[in-house]
């Protein structure tokens, strides 16, 4: 039986993902990149069998430091930074980036061990390439639905925080290393998303309280996932716990202030914030029941960036301040039976500038001394455990 022209063409557009030919074209003719994706793109066919070289390009794009990717990142000071030419033809199509996404191969997934060696110029080049997609994939009306290009990208943005953990007992302000770079990248793209997604009027943001994954009734929206980023963001920055000032540097500077550094607060601010703050505090509460180390990385990260007073109301975005005020009274409640209960757990909550003085019963919060002859100190006064709390500890 003799082969036809569509079994060609198929074939051809196979071969075309060769990694050395994607590799060639993204150094001498991205141009070709370009046209064919803008082909895809106007004949609308979102299935061809061009994912496999839709991944090899962006993943030689990303390689390259001398491609067209870097040359577009100029935010408008030359022609290519206002068009982009090829970062809006292989990335701001979002049918046509989730349609070749069907066979694991679209122009947002890489090979892992590229996913996993990026550094922090190349991830904060891949989170720039997300969000293009992103923003076609809500200005389409489509993000009712289930991405499985979004998603995938989303867990590679998630994991920025892998290696933090080798910024702690480095000298002062390790936050030009690549592990922090990441993480930068990954808290300037939800902070990106969600200005973003401020932006725009009457977007549906489903039940704001959903049930918990795995049971029944579970089905979590694009919002959703958002702010499961930003708590596996939190989780991951909790890592770093020495010194006090590479802590507070990550905690604070590099994540908490993209999260709730909003002037503006906009409908979907309002929504994917409610969302992560009862991420973050049911997380916190489970240790009532089951003392744990997410839970104890969780509730230290909070005590550092909070600290161990609340100032003035006015100081606060409402949502920041419901989210500290419950956090430091569940601390005030429940710390002394947790250090009772289960000692290593509550030790893992301090971190940072956080310490426990067991002789008055309090946790401290020690500020940077500066020109002080003694550094500044604040102080949460601890509850004595009730004795229903002591029999829960014994059974």
């Amino acid at each position: 039986m003799s082969i036809g022209a569509p079994e060609y063409a198929h074939d051809v557009l196979l071969l075309l993902g060769n990694r050395k030919l994607c590799r060639h074209i993204v150094a001498s003719s991205p141009v070709t990149a370009i046209v064919l994706m803008d082909e895809a793109a106007r004949q609308q066919k979102f299935h061809v069998p061009l994912g496999g070289f839709a991944k090899n390009i962006t993943t030689e794009a990303i390689i390259n430091r001398d491609s067209i990717l870097y040359h577009e990142d100029t935010y408008g000071s030359d022609i290519l930074g206002w068009v982009q030419p090829f970062s809006n033809a292989m990335y701001g199509n979002y049918r046509l980036v989730e349609g070749l996404s069907v066979g694991m191969d679209s122009p947002l997934d890489l090979p892992w061990r590229v996913s996993w060696d990026m550094d922090g110029d190349q991830f904060e080049a891949y989170c720039r390439i997300t969000l293009i997609t992103f923003k076609n994939y809500i200005e389409s009306g489509l993000y009712g639905g289930h991405s499985y290009a979004l998603n995938r990208a989303f867990d590679v943005i998630k994991n920025a925080g892998r290696e933090l953990y080798k910024i702690n007992g480095q000298p002062m302000d390790a936050t030009d290393r690549d592990p922090a770079k990441r993480l930068s990248a990954a808290a300037h793209f939800v902070r990106d998303v969600i200005n973003f997604l401020g932006e725009k009027k009457e977007l549906k943001f489903g039940k704001l309280r959903i049930p918990p994954k795995g049971s029944a009734g579970y089905h979590a929206n694009i919002f959703d996932h958002i702010a499961d980023m930003m708590y596996d963001l939190l989780l991951a920055a909790s890592s770093v716990r020495s010194s006090p000032d590479n802590a507070w540097s990550i905690h604070y500077g590099t994540v908490w202030t993209n999260f709730f550094g909003f002037r503006e607060k906009s409908e979907a601010w309002n929504a994917i914030r409610f969302k992560f703050s009862r991420l973050v505090f049911d997380e916190i509460k489970k240790l009532e029941k089951f003392p744990n180390y997410e839970g104890s990385r969780i509730l230290g990260i909070c005590l550092n960036i909070f600290g161990t007073e609340i100032r003035d109301k006015t100081s606060y975005d409402r949502g920041e301040y419901r989210l500290i005020k419950a956090v430091l009274e569940w601390t005030r409640k429940n710390y002394l039976w947790l250090s009772e209960a289960h000692p290593p757990v509550a030790k893992n909550c301090l971190m940072g500038s956080i310490t426990f003085d067991p002789k008055h019963r309090r946790l401290v919060k020690t500020y940077a001394q500066g020109l002080n002859l003694t550094p500044s100190q604040t102080f949460l006064e601890l509850e004595m455990p009730k004795p229903e709390m002591l029999k829960r500890q014994i059974d």
